[in-house]
């Protein structure tokens, strides 16, 4: 058996009382596939061989090192590995090991991929490699040297960040860019069309007919950029790119009439997107904290500025003015609505508080919903019909219909196993995203038993 500490053997001679035999020790043993007394093993560093013909004294045989393995396959002697790329070499995809001598496995060939390769299997002469981020690769392994693309299928992994306007759901789906979603019928979401050749890795808002998203992308630290990228999304099928803003470490965004205000690790900056093609820098606004989420209402900005809710006036965008602050534990996510702000974070311990805003130079806390220590907020926050939907390692929604006693009447197990990210609502409509893509969700109240919720997708 595969495990964070390494290989475990047991005899399940009895499967009603399996014994343990030996444990093989290694870092991240991730899976694992036995022939002829050998144990081929993905590790976090390669590829590990092991002799089990002694169960109980399991010892090394071979090995290729190179970067860390998560899964395998083995077939006629050769060895499938599906990467994950980390420093220095960054490699992400498949490689291919000849274990034909099995004390000496040779790296023969290698198909880099654009996500984090996490499974492989090969059937015929084909390499199925499951990519994260990069979705499905089908990839030709005839020629075990010169493996090559075959196809790629869109799975709407490693989704980020999801908006939804007029039956259209638009997606940040990382390296893969932005996705339109017709989800006018949420029990049949289907792909309307997408913009590749930017990415969409982080904040996301829609306003009329354009889409704005953050995009922190680059495969090493020499390449990294980072961007506020403007999409037209008039015809939904066939997003355009309008024009780009180069943004330090682009997080979070808010657009309100032609001004964008985008989250940076130090503050926001105000950017005049009048003309789409040539965004330019209105002003910029420090804050002490680590900005995320913002909201623009009026001529004020709510910034969640993990220690402390910024209240600030915009009124004059090249010369913003901090009017108050409420202070807060990890806040990174902020909704606004007649008045009251809502709050909570990203991290273990951020409770979800309900604050008055409605004399910004005063901000006062109205209700708070206590969160255990031992859980933490995934991310996403979305305020609809008196309801706030939020993501705590599961779905939760809590009655604001007094913001003095906010009270959990909902959840939903959807976040702990998928990594949650995003979610919007709209109506009783909960649109999630995570790394299983888009789910669609309809809660239809009164009862905190998960079966309450219908899940759509």
């Amino acid at each position: 058996m595969a495990a964070r500490d390494g290989l475990h053997i047991y005899d399940v001679t009895n499967p009603a009382e399996p014994t343990h035999l030996a444990l093989y020790s290694q870092t991240w043993c991730n899976d694992v596939f036995v022939a002829v007394g050998l144990a081929y093993t993905a590790t976090e560093h390669g590829l590990e061989i092991v002799d089990v013909t002694s169960p109980t004294a399991p010892t090394m045989y071979g090995y290729h090192f190179g970067v860390q393995a998560n899964g395998l396959f083995l077939s006629d002697g050769l060895v499938f590995l599906a990467e994950q790329g980390i420093p220095p070499t960054y490699r992400n995809g498949l490689a291919i090991v000849d274990a034909s001598n099995p004390s000496s496995p040779t790296l023969i060939g290698s198909h880099l991929t654009p996500g984090w390769a996490w499974g492989v299997i090969v059937s015929s002469g084909t390499a199925y490699l499951a990519d994260w981020m990069g979705g499905l690769s089908i990839i030709d392994v005839t020629i075990a040297s010169s493996p090559t693309l075959c196809a790629t299928y869109d799975t709407l992994s490693d989704a980020t960040r999801i908006r939804v306007a007029d039956g259209v759901a638009y997606v940040a789906n990382g390296v893969r860019g932005l996705k339109t979603i017709d989800v006018s019928n949420p029990r049949s979401p289907t792909v309307l069309g997408s913009l590749t050749d930017v990415g969409a890795h982080g904040g996301l808002f829609v306003s009329g007919n354009r889409a704005y998203a953050c995009d922190n992308s680059g495969r090493t630290p020499a390449e990294w950029r980072s961007f506020l990228h403007i999409v037209d999304i008039t015809t939904p099928s066939s997003p355009s790119l309008l024009g780009s803003y180069t943004a330090p470490e682009a997080w979070g965004v808010a657009v309100s009439g032609d001004l964008a205000y985008v989250t940076h690790n130090y503050g926001f900056h105000i950017v005049d997107v009048s003309d789409p093609t040539s965004p330019t820098l209105r002003g910029s606004f420090d804050t002490p904290g680590g900005p995320a989420g913002i909201v623009v209402s009026g001529d004020l900005a709510y910034v969640a500025d993990y220690t402390s809710l910024q209240i600030v006036d915009v009124s004059n965008p090249t010369s913003p003015v901090l009017r108050s602050s409420f202070p807060g534990f990890r806040i990174t996510l902020v909704h606004v609505s007649d008045g009251v702000a809502y709050i909570t974070g990203t991290w273990s311990g951020a409770d979800f508080e309900c604050v008055d805003v409605s004399d910004p130079d005063n901000p006062t806390i109205l209700g708070k919903y206590d969160v255990p220590d031992d859980w933490g907020v995934a991310g996403g926050l979305a305020v609809s019909n008196g309801l706030a939907y939020f993501l705590l390692d599961d779905l939760r929604v809590l009655d604001v219909s007094d913001p003095t006693k906010p009270t959990l009447c909902g959840f939903y197990p959807a976040g702990r196993s998928s990594f949650a990210s995003d979610l919007f609502a709209s109506g009783n409509l909960v649109y999630l995203v995570d790394t299983l893509g888009l789910r669609i969700f309809e809660y239809t109240g009164g009862d905190t038993a998960a079966p309450r919720w219908q899940r759509y997708r």
